[in-house]
């Protein structure tokens, strides 16, 4: 099992996701920011790394939102989920995904999202 965490970048009314890139595992779905655990390496550590290597801003993790388990055809995945804020969001830049892209909460449901991250939305939706 590969244990993931996601963080969900808020700003006001809207969510920031990401698309995946091709060649990628789920190629272009989109999913929110975050990634695997490396070795040793504690959540909120990995979750800090992941969006200064994805978007290079700082964050500040906030509110837990739930545990995800998802099998997938090639990897099981156990994702945790956190609500995270930045001080930095208008100098955000993707560097690692197809495109990043802001949307309305109203909108998630409507989007390609990989299948872990459509759980992570449900939860957010009743929240």
């Amino acid at each position: 099992m590969v244990e993931i965490v996601v963080g969900v970048l808020r700003d006001k009314e809207r969510y920031l996701i990401a698309q995946r890139k091709k060649g990628s595992h789920q190629e272009y779905k989109w999913e929110f920011p975050g990634g695997k655990l490396e070795v040793s390496e504690k959540e909120d550590q990995a979750l800090k790394r992941e969006f200064k290597e994805e978007l290079d801003i700082e964050i500040e993790i906030k509110e837990f939102i739930c545990d995800v388990t998802h099998e997938y055809p090639r990897m099981r995945v156990k994702a945790k989920s956190y609500y995270v804020e930045s001080d930095e969001i208008q100098n955000l830049r993707g560097l690692v995904h197809e495109q990043v892209k802001w949307v309305k909460k109203d909108e998630l449901l409507k989007i390609d999202m990989v299948e872990a991250d459509k759980k992570i939305i449900k939860k957010i939706l009743v929240s």
